[in-house]
């Protein structure tokens, strides 16, 4: 890349420096989450969009059919097996879903979008996956902190874009350049 030790050096200092930047400005905010607002369940879905379909498979469950062979003939979602946190499916669903015990199986959802859900629990909570999100949900609060100050000093800044250069920048990609280590390099040697 044509590239030096000094200015190596220099990209280091930056990056550092602006590390320093977002934890300053993030420092303040509420790092307790818990257990509840990060729980992760999986579970088993059937989705339909007809009516006629949702009807069929609320009666296929009130007559005691299994969820996965109704799943098979009427789901129209993607997948079967989900795993979710707060925030990932519609409203309606998350309020049923989170409210089911482990095996319980959920009445019709209706849905904004007119598609109808139906919501069999295989594990209301995974303490695994559910701490693992209270780090998503704690780096997703650093960051919003982070936006609104940025946001607002942006606001203040007058800035021109130079089309003319930005077109005339080529990004070359070559399998020679090797520049993956940069940030190994420096959660290994310059974190405080």
């Amino acid at each position: 890349m044509d590239v030096d030790e000094a200015c190596i050096a220099k990209l280091y200092r930056q990056y550092g420096l602006a590390n320093k930047l977002y934890a300053s400005l993030t420092v303040g905010i509420d790092a307790e989450v818990s257990d509840d607002e990060a729980r992760v369940m999986e579970a088993r879905q059937i989705y339909v969009t007809s009516q006629e379909d949702a009807q069929a498979v609320e009666e296929g469950l009130r007559d005691k059919a299994d969820f996965l062979t109704m799943a098979g003939t009427y789901n129209e979602a993607k997948t079967i097996d989900i795993t979710f946190g707060r925030g990932e499916l519609p409203p309606e669903v998350e309020k049923v879903a989170f409210a089911l015990k482990k095996e319980e199986i959920s009445g019709k959802i209706a849905v904004e979008d007119g598609g109808y859900y139906f919501i069999e629990c295989l594990n209301n909570y995974n303490p695994e996956l559910t701490e693992a999100n209270k780090q998503v949900i704690l780096e997703r609060r650093r960051k919003e902190s982070f936006d609104d100050v940025y946001d607002a000093f942006v606001t203040t800044l007058s800035s021109e874009l130079n089309e003319e250069l930005w077109d005339s920048v080529r990004v070359e990609a070559s399998e020679e350049i090797q520049t993956d280590s940069f940030f190994e390099t420096y959660a290994k040697y310059c974190t405080w």
